[in-house]
């Protein structure tokens, strides 16, 4: 009897331990795969600001804050488009405009 119990909980074991590998392997893969695509993401922003600033923007599109980078987010409820996406990682209470409190971003599309 006891070795029968020893082999029934001995596979539910190995069968609980394969369903938590499993499962890690996929979050594992998930999460790099997210990882790839952000760093892919940074690096054609930060191509398209380099391209952006050596065309000489006119100082109505640049950044409020770097002064380098073209303004690329809006600040919500406000509306304010002032900030790059570099700029607005640090910028999390008030729109640096109008002093309003911030309660969402979103990356704004100019053409």
């Amino acid at each position: 009897m006891k070795r029968v119990l020893t082999v029934i909980f001995g596979g539910v074991g190995l069968v609980l331990l394969g369903m938590m590998t499993r499962r890690w392997w996929r979050e594992r893969k998930h999460r790099r795969a997210a990882e790839q695509a952000k760093r892919q993401l940074e690096q054609t922003r930060k191509e398209r600001r380099r391209r952006v600033r050596e065309t000489d923007l006119p100082e109505y599109q640049l950044c409020v804050v770097c002064r380098q980078n073209p303004r690329e987010m809006i600040m919500l409820p406000c509306g304010h488009v002032c900030l790059c996406e570099d700029c607005s990682e640090g910028i999390v209470n008030l729109c640096p405009v109008c002093r309003t409190k911030i309660t969402n971003k979103t990356a704004a599309y100019l053409a």
